[in-house]
């Protein structure tokens, strides 16, 4: 038996990924401003069944027909306001996006196949926020190989990132905290979430899982170049119409919305390389102490060095 989803609704669909903290939600509201953008989405459900598919938990055709099920589905209710976020203080919200008057307009508006038809006709594409599976892009490729698929990947400082996920005690707060939805794994008895080196010396720290992973994050570029937009944090808040240009190619005309975006967010903001080089080179002088391993520590310390030197 094989499962299969051959109806396509959704034919447009775009990823914006990256680490914790990396800024993911300055950038997505501008992509859903756009004319054929819809409301970003954060669904965890689409990195979960990558993750364990990745993992051989999942069998591709069922990952392959689960997550063109779930785009389909995503992008239907986003069409008629059903599951959208209207909690004002979430990032994710139709509120906090400056979108939240679009919404409500659809939310009292018929749904079935007049809606049906709008989506095939327009090719609207349905925006999903995902947490560090860029390595998975191939398999995403492999699923959504028939549609319209877009990966965008945004960085922030190596050091910056490490130094914040480690002082928000993430690593400690996956097994103990009831709030955190993150998969975890269990090798040997040791449960580890789903990212962490799993032939770790056993001499291995939190820290260490975190910066490996941030480490190996950067390194899938070489490894898949070409294949997605990257976006750095840095340059995005002091020349965020560079990158509005280049999402208008992929989403449609400016609307009002993109330009009361800039306004909310204070952007573009001032080019202070040296005062962001500083503040990168503090968090890299407070992680590199507490990082055993010492090769991984020179791989964190050159990362960090090309990132400042690639801004």
């Amino acid at each position: 038996m094989k499962i299969v989803r051959d109806n396509i609704l959704c034919k447009d669909i775009t990823f914006i990924d990256g680490l914790p903290g990396t800024g993911k939600s300055l950038v997505a509201p501008f992509i859903s401003s756009l004319s054929n953008a819809e409301l970003w989405k954060l669904n965890h459900i689409y990195e979960y069944i990558l993750i364990l598919s990745d993992q051989n938990k999942i069998t591709i055709d069922a990952a392959t027909a689960l997550l063109r099920i779930y785009a389909d589905l995503d992008l239907y209710n986003s069409s008629i306001s059903r599951d959208i976020n209207y909690r004002s203080s979430d990032d994710s919200s139709a509120h906090k996006n400056l979108l939240h008057d679009i919404y409500l307009k659809r939310a009292n508006t018929p749904d079935g196949e007049d809606v049906v038809n709008e989506i095939l006709d327009k090719k609207p594409s349905l925006i999903i926020m995902t947490h560090s599976i860029l390595d998975k892009l191939p398999l995403l490729e492999n699923i959504f190989n028939d549609r319209k698929l877009s990966f965008i990947s945004i960085v922030r400082n190596p050091a910056t990132v490490i130094k914040t996920w480690q002082e928000d005690n993430w690593f400690n707060r996956y097994n103990q905290d009831p709030r955190e939805f993150t998969i975890i794994e269990e090798v040997n008895g040791v449960k580890l979430p789903w990212f962490a080196r799993k032939d770790a010396p056993s001499t291995y720290q939190e820290i260490d899982h975190i910066a490996y992973f941030v480490k190996e994050y950067f390194m899938v570029k070489e490894r898949i170049p070409n294949k997605f937009i990257q976006i750095r944090f840095e340059d995005f808040e002091v020349n965020p119409n560079k990158y509005i240009s280049i999402f208008k190619d992929l989403y449609g005309d400016e609307t009002s919305v993109t330009r009361d975006l800039l306004d909310k967010f204070s952007l573009p903001r001032e080019d202070n390389l040296s005062c962001r080089n500083d503040i990168g080179r503090k968090d890299l002088d407070f992680i590199l102490p507490l990082i055993s391993d010492s090769s991984l520590k020179d791989e964190i310390n050159e990362l960090h060095k090309n990132y400042i030197n690639s801004i």
